[in-house]
């Protein structure tokens, strides 16, 4: 029995394994950062005031590092494991047959650039300074490590 992967089948065993673990992941880490969001930064005991009267997270604050890293990592799993089923669509559709036989890490490296993209983006924007240019570059700079990566093979 194979699972139909929009009017195609998924031959191998091992590609299966990838989209279920990938959605499997992207949904804790999705649901663990919506509990974080919504439990950890809005409550008063997680949040301060500043000498201005203004409150600040301690996601945002320097001495307490751990919940912008949990973020961070969250945002980086989740986006990276919900591109592997769009990244083996387009995989199917656009690539040589045989690529999965050739590059098995390639899922994994395609999502991995789209976490990375996202968690720069955020960081960013929590920093203030995002701007479309910026995001525009980064966009092209893992575009260009993905191609010249796609070429080697």
């Amino acid at each position: 029995m194979s699972i139909k992967f929009f009017n195609s089948s998924i031959p191998h065993a091992k590609q299966k394994w990838w989209l279920l673990i990938s959605i499997l992941v992207a949904g804790g880490s999705f649901l663990l950062m919506f509990y974080m969001l919504y439990n950890v930064c809005p409550s008063y005991d997680t949040s301060i005031t500043t000498p201005q009267g203004e409150r600040l997270c301690l996601i945002q604050d320097n001495r307490y590092a751990w919940p912008l890293v949990l973020l961070l990592t969250l945002i980086f799993l989740g986006t990276g494991a919900i591109t592997i089923p769009i990244a083996m669509y387009l995989n199917y559709r656009f690539a040589k047959s045989g690529w999965f036989e050739q590059d098995k890490t390639r899922l994994a490296r395609q999502g991995g650039w789209v976490g990375l993209w996202c968690v720069s983006l955020a960081y960013l924007q929590l920093m203030r300074s995002l701007n479309w240019a910026i995001a525009v570059g980064l966009v092209g700079i893992f575009i260009l490590l993905e191609a010249f990566l796609l070429m080697r093979e």
